[in-house]
């Protein structure tokens, strides 16, 4: 047993190891190009916010020069207006705007270039010769300060004018922002145009054989080798700009992990192996056995019913029977504590169930009766006799000598006497049908489930409306039961819908107590399965589907 324990464990080891191996070298890989990637979009990001930004309020200087009388307005107000961009935007340092012939039109108070430019400047011509986006010029540095020139192309006064305009950019936070991430040894960020050359570059030199690479690889990651050294290049375009933008990330750490990694495992492995083997000999006969069956007995009782648990012996050590007591101790007490938790709940579930049955509003009473007296003082005595005769039934069902589940004929007697009450009451205001399929009428359901739908329908659907109708159907769907109640009434808007629905289960969220009542007792008695299902299209009507799993339905007695 020893021997073959041991010559299993080597061979599980020897297996483990090398898959730990493989495993861990394509997770050391995939996680290198997996924060080069990160590290690529968070700098990428950087920019793009950046330029954004810029470009945005380019696009809000456009608009107020195109919109502006430049006959009438006077350069102080330009002034207050672009010192108000400044003042918004710490990045912009200047900003001036030129005539076509590099004449000084305006700017904000504090800009020092004033005076007037030649068209021949790179800034200058650029602009008229790309008029239709923003252009930016390279990274100037000045010791510590880094700058950039935006200068775009706009048109004045309704087009019947053009200009340029200039805007002096501190590019410093994007550049000190660079320095802060950790590219390895000979990492590097590179800005270059669509013409591959230099706009920026945290290394000391553009060599010819960056260039090279770049256009190899062009856009997306890939991977080189550079003075032996491995490096993850990834290249993106940078928005709002015709810069692309790529990252040198060294990446020897991975092989140099790796290596260190095997180096370990084999040795994990060698001294695992030496210490197991002097351990099997003291715990396979003595320890092992008694614990893992223990443990699979232990095992059975989780994977199983905690309350069908059976005492379990172990024989083995002191110290395993000590364990095997202590065990038995503590299922005997959860087998107890168990018990006691189901029927707390049970005794909870019928208590909520009741009392969500009381909440059925009372008003109804008080209404009926007082259209009774009225019809009396009225003299119609058969109106009255038909109502009081409706009103006995419709109480009758709703005690149900106390029971909470009631037969589904009973519960649409129950809402049939329901409706005579309330359509004599608004004086033939509305017409309804009741349907429910012979197969259905024997059916166990919650008593007074479809009376506050109906409610609802005549209240807030067709109440104010002529011609009203409401149509209750009861018919089989596969597995389920469902009770509907239509209504032609002005609907409800799909906001509102996702209202009701979370007021369901969100005691913060307000919504009436009838839809509400229904839905929390068909889950505390027929559980996850039933459901209230609202369909509804504004000024044609709205349909309310109970959903009942038929297996609940089969029985009357009460949870």
């Amino acid at each position: 047993m020893i021997a073959s324990s041991l010559l299993i464990f080597v061979l599980f080891a020897i297996g483990i190891v090398t898959v730990e191996i493989s495993v861990y070298s394509n997770y050391a890989n995939a996680n290198a190009t997996s924060q080069n990637t990160i590290l690529t979009e968070q700098v990428l990001y950087n920019y793009e916010t950046y330029f954004k930004n810029i470009s945005n309020v380019s696009n809000l200087i456009q608009d107020k020069l195109y919109n502006n009388d430049t006959s009438t307005l006077s350069s102080e107000e330009e002034s207050k207006y672009f010192d108000t961009v400044i003042s918004v935007k710490p990045e912009i340092i200047d900003v001036g705007v030129y005539d076509a012939n590099g004449k000084y039109l305006y700017g904000d108070s504090n800009n020092k270039k004033t005076t007037d430019v030649e068209t021949k400047e790179q800034w200058f011509k650029a602009a008229s010769s790309n008029e239709l986006i923003d252009n930016f010029s390279s990274v100037v540095k000045s010791g510590d300060y880094y700058q950039i020139i935006l200068s775009r192309y706009a048109e004045t006064n309704k087009g019947q004018s053009n200009c340029i305009v200039r805007m002096d950019l501190n590019f410093t936070s994007i550049v000190n922002s660079i320095y802060q991430v950790d590219f390895g040894t000979g990492g590097h960020i590179v800005i270059y145009d669509k013409d591959y050359n230099l706009v920026y570059t945290s290394a000391n030199t553009f060599a010819d054989s960056e260039v090279t690479l770049l256009k190899d690889n062009v856009l997306g990651t890939n991977k080189v080798t550079i003075n032996n050294h491995d490096f993850v290049i990834t290249q993106y375009t940078i928005s709002n700009t015709t810069w692309r933008v790529a990252l040198f990330s060294n990446i020897d750490n991975v092989r140099s992990t790796n290596r260190q990694f095997v180096l370990l495992s084999v040795l994990i492995c060698v001294i695992g192996c030496a210490v197991f083997s002097i351990l099997i000999v003291f715990l396979v006969k003595t320890v092992t056995k008694p614990l893992n069956e223990l443990q699979m007995a232990m095992n059975e009782v989780r994977n199983s019913d905690y309350l069908n648990y059976v005492p379990y012996e172990a024989k083995g050590s002191n110290e395993v029977e000590e364990l095997n007591d202590s065990y038995n101790a503590m299922m005997k007490q959860i087998q107890k504590l168990m018990d006691n938790v189901v029927e707390e709940q049970n005794n909870q579930r019928k208590s909520e169930f009741k009392a969500l049955t009381n909440q059925i509003n009372p008003h109804f009473l008080y209404n009926t009766l007082d259209s009774i007296i009225y019809l009396i003082d009225e003299g119609k005595n058969d109106d009255a006799q038909t109502m009081v005769l409706a009103l006995s039934k419709f109480f009758r069902i709703s005690i149900s000598k106390g029971k909470t589940i009631i037969p589904l004929h009973d519960e649409i007697e129950h809402i049939k006497n329901y409706l005579i009450i309330q359509k004599m009451r608004y004086k033939d205001a509305f017409a309804y049908t009741i349907k429910a399929e012979e197969d259905c009428l024997d059916y166990q359901v919650i008593k007074l489930i479809l009376q506050p739908i109906v409610e609802n329908a005549i209240y807030h659907g067709i109440k104010d409306k002529d011609k009203g109708t409401i149509d209750v159907y009861c018919h089989k769907e596969g597995e389920f039961l469902k009770l509907s109640v239509k209504d032609n009434g002005y609907g409800i808007s799909n906001a509102k819908i996702a209202e009701i629905r979370e007021s369901f289960t969100d005691p913060e969220v307000y919504n009436g107590v009838g839809l509400k009542n229904v839905y929390q007792r068909l889950k505390i008695y027929y559980g996850n399965k039933a459901d209230v299902v609202i369909d509804s299209v504004l000024d044609v009507g709205t349909t309310i589907t109970l959903v009942i799993p038929i297996k609940e339905a089969t029985s009357n007695e009460e949870k």
